[in-house]
């Protein structure tokens, strides 16, 4: 009987081992997806700015040039 306890309270000790192991690298994937979320996010919003500003751009060029008319 004790032989057994040994052999279970090993096996959960090798669980428990694989379970932290297994945190340890998903905390990290996610790190990693998180900073290229960020990368990803901060690219698109940059876009829209610089399509913004193109649109203001050509929008204020016809107005000027409405105005000089």
């Amino acid at each position: 009987m004790p032989d057994e306890i040994i052999d279970e309270l090993r096996a959960i000790r090798n669980e428990m081992r694989r379970l932290s192991e297994n945190q340890m690298m998903t905390s990290r994937a996610i790190s990693g997806l998180r900073d290229d979320l960020e990368l990803m996010i901060r690219a698109e919003i940059g876009g829209l700015f610089a399509h913004l500003e193109t649109r203001l751009e050509h929008r204020i060029d016809q107005v000027v040039r409405k105005i000089a008319e």
